[in-house]
């Protein structure tokens, strides 16, 4: 579960840069689809992140249960 989470975490995140490239694009064309692609990757970028403390939750979860082993 752990890599899985990782690399949702980092499509996400390439996903969300992809959106504000493109919605810097459309701002240059004074496009009313630039405010939506800018939505878009804000709100990928706030998937990355709950993916990615996900995945560091679970890493220390792992840690601390190492550590009492």
């Amino acid at each position: 579960m752990k890599r899985e989470n990782r690399i949702t975490s980092i499509l996400y995140l390439v996903a969300s840069v992809s959106f504000f490239i493109s919605s810097i694009f459309w701002f240059i064309d004074k496009s009313s689809l630039a405010i939506t692609n800018l939505c878009l990757g804000a709100c990928f970028l706030c998937l990355s992140s709950v993916y990615y403390t996900k995945d560091k939750k679970s890493r220390q979860a792992e840690t601390e249960e190492y550590k009492r082993s």
